[in-house]
């Protein structure tokens, strides 16, 4: 399947594999674009398991892509596309994506928006953004979501873990890390989400949208 300098034949093109896992060999600007090729990869090259909730999916240890011009700018208006390959509606993604940018729980477990605003007693969006404008050269602006007193204790745990800030030529990067992302069924809204928490807040900073960098550790399809 793969040459010697470990990029991968016909079948998957798009992606050059590692010692580890999967990286993207292109830029992507669609999440449509990119769950296609996400749900090939997996297919084709991941390995098939009985997960803890004993579903039937194709794993994989690792993989990364990349996005950029992905939030549309016309006339100076920005928005983020809804991508037809999430498997919830119109209403119901936007909801979601509003719920990365309030504190509430809403009756569920966890929200990643309660995780990243009031959970932890920080409103981390805040601490990530002073930290930019203190100084936009810094490192350190960076939110998590994951809590080793409770978490560790619990079935359901989030799936993203952190959340980093930089700017790099007067744009704002965002990248996400997660330790798993279920691509068939969730892989589409979390990204839709998560670019409307990198567009709110490059508007906070008032600077122009840069890259996005998706890191996930165990990505699946699940066969049903």
């Amino acid at each position: 399947m793969g040459t010697a300098n470990g990029i991968i034949g016909d079948r998957m093109t798009n992606f050059n594999k590692g010692g580890w896992g999967y990286s993207s060999q292109k830029t992507y600007s669609t999440i449509d674009d990119a769950y296609k090729d996400y749900k090939k990869l997996l297919i084709e090259n991941g390995e098939l398991i009985e997960d803890q909730r004993g579903d039937k999916v194709y794993q994989l240890s690792f993989h990364t892509l990349v996005f950029d011009k992905h939030i549309n700018n016309i006339g100076g208006v920005y928005n983020v596309p809804i991508p037809t390959s999430s498997k919830i509606s119109t209403e119901g993604i936007e909801q979601y994506a509003n719920q990365l940018l309030d504190g509430n729980i809403h009756d569920f477990v966890y929200t990643y928006g309660n995780r990243l605003i009031e959970y932890f007693n920080v409103n981390q969006y805040d601490v990530m953004v002073n930290r930019l404008h203190e100084d936009s050269n810094s490192r350190r602006a960076v939110a998590v979501t994951y809590d080793p007193k409770s978490d560790n204790e619990m079935e359901d745990i989030p799936c993203l873990m952190m959340i980093k800030l930089t700017i790099s030529k007067n744009k704002l990067d965002m990248g996400v890390v997660f330790r798993s992302n279920d691509i068939k069924y969730a892989f589409s809204s979390n990204m839709y989400a998560l670019f409307n928490v990198q567009l709110y807040l490059s508007k906070q900073l008032n600077i122009p949208i840069g890259k996005f960098y998706y890191v996930c550790f165990d990505p699946h399809w699940k066969l049903k």
